[in-house]
């Protein structure tokens, strides 16, 4: 864990910078060294040596809290770096015992709020006047209105056109018009945030940062940190919003054993059909072994299950309860959820389950 010089050092593996999900979850790790659950007097260095940081801006907001390492050569007291890199996605070690990290996510985060901490990070002065002044450009949306983006997770990021990677995580981006009307209505604008590899959406009330000349890595932080609400899918860049404070409508969630661990967020599942049996599988069937932590289509096709997207309404009517009363209080059926999910020790992750959707499928329940 510690390098050849006089003070000791914990080395975090470059696979926490290579994607956003990732760079995302030092969240996490850092909130559980501020709480004493890691060793505090190891200085964290984060090893982006190796590859190219997938979001710069948010790697220098996390320089608040470790070191960052972007050049080997740097550092001539450390010849071969990478036996070194202890800690990585996959496991984490809180008073020397070890969780899956989704896990040690939901416990660390659990605490945090518990103790009603604030967010760790927070957009600076600077960096929101830059990202106001685009906005208004760009995208005519001025600083007195407010803003929600949207991302539904499409194959191209990954390339993954033949379906062999995390594709039970996409969605269809045109199954949200009802929720952007939704906003629209409550006086809101829609930003559409993602890659250049998105379909376009084009259409009145949305602005498609995802194919616009001004996508960056800064702008990625700022609309997630200054979004009023981000409604998005199961992919990486829903952990960016919670990291400065920002609520997350989850939508088409899978799988149901991972779900998000921030208390503002909720979120509604994708759910399962057997098509052998002919019927949907009860929520606590989706968050038991071994469907609950699925996330390639082999694997449901092999068992003969199909996955279900939300509806239309379905997203319409969540979107609008999140905008609505975000904090109003759970209702015995989302109560009888969490029941279920806290009695699998492998059902990860502690935000609620919408309450118009629990609602209509509350036959799941039982």
């Amino acid at each position: 864990e510690a390098g050849n010089r006089g003070d000791q050092r914990r080395f975090l593996r470059s696979d926490y910078s290579s994607v956003i999900g990732h760079l995302c979850l030092l969240d996490y790790y850092i909130k559980a060294r501020e709480l004493g659950w890691i060793d505090k007097t190891l200085e964290p260095v984060l090893v982006a040596a190796d590859c190219n940081p997938i979001n710069a801006s948010l790697v220098g907001y996390w320089r608040k809290y470790l070191t960052v390492i972007e050049d080997i050569k740097a550092e001539p007291n450390l010849p071969s770096i990478a036996p070194l890199q202890q800690d990585g996605i996959g496991f984490t070690v809180l008073q020397s015992q070890a969780y899956h990290y989704w896990e040690a996510w939901a416990l660390v985060q659990a605490e945090w709020e518990g103790q009603k901490l604030p967010p760790l990070l927070q957009l600076s002065d600077e960096h929101l006047e830059r990202g106001r002044r685009a906005m208004r450009s760009a995208a005519g949306i001025s600083e007195s209105e407010w803003f929600v983006c949207l991302h539904v997770r499409e194959p191209g990021f990954h390339s993954d056109e033949k379906g062999l990677y995390q594709t039970t995580r996409n969605a269809n981006i045109l199954t949200y018009e009802l929720a952007i009307d939704a906003v629209i209505k409550r006086g809101g604008k829609v930003v559409r945030v993602g890659d250049a590899s998105m379909s376009p959406l084009n259409r009145a009330g949305v602005f498609d940062y995802a194919n616009s000349d001004i996508k960056s890595d800064w702008m990625d932080v700022f609309l997630a940190g200054s979004c009023r609400l981000f409604v998005g899918t199961a992919s990486g860049l829903a952990h960016l919003p919670p990291v400065f404070g920002v609520p997350c409508a989850l939508t088409n969630w899978c799988p149901l054993g991972m779900r998000s661990s921030y208390g503002a967020d909720r979120f509604i599942p994708k759910l399962i059909r057997s098509r052998r049996e002919s019927r949907l599988l009860t929520f606590q069937e989706m968050m038991s072994a071994p469907v609950h932590h699925w996330q390639y289509k082999r694997y449901y096709d092999a068992e003969d299950l199909e996955l279900i997207d939300n509806s239309p309404e379905e997203i319409a009517a969540f979107i609008a309860e999140m905008l609505d009363n975000p904090e109003a209080e759970l209702t015995s059926d989302q109560m009888r959820f969490e029941k279920l999910a806290a009695s699998d020790p492998v059902c990860y992750g502690s935000s609620p389950i919408g309450r118009s959707f629990v609602t209509k499928y509350s036959t799941l329940l039982e």
